[in-house]
């Protein structure tokens, strides 16, 4: 009696003799992706995402740790230390906002800013 894997070998066999496998795209060609252990839907939204060229909204912490360091840049360039101030007041509020929802995901772990500190090394 036949295994079905015996069974399936003599077709790929018999398709492989016949030529059926030699025009097919990206022939001679190693598969892409073969080593992920992703899911196939995974897998197809990133591909899709490529293709498109398409960004996808990160979550809230990501983005925040992501946008912090050039927020930081820009009120480093200010020259008014009451709008560093004010600023660096309305940085704060975002981070704390963002660190007191409870996500699914990678946490933001971003600390408020020392606003004393900051505001000591801006003008010393």
């Amino acid at each position: 009696m036949r295994t079905i894997d015996s069974l399936i070998d003599e077709q790929v066999r018999k398709a492989r003799d016949e030529g059926l496998f030699d025009d097919l795209p990206g022939h001679g060609r190693p598969l892409r992706d073969l080593d992920r252990t992703r899911s196939a839907a995974d897998v197809w939204l990133e591909n899709k995402v490529h293709e498109e060229n398409l960004t996808l909204p990160l979550p809230e912490g990501l983005r925040l740790r992501k946008e912090l360091a050039a927020e930081l840049t820009d009120i480093r360039g200010l020259r008014d230390r009451d709008e560093i101030h004010a600023r660096l007041l309305q940085l704060n509020a975002r981070i704390r906002r963002v660190n007191s929802r409870a996500v699914k995901g990678p946490q933001p772990n971003v600390a408020p800013v020392n606003i004393a500190r900051f505001l000591a090394d801006w003008s010393g």
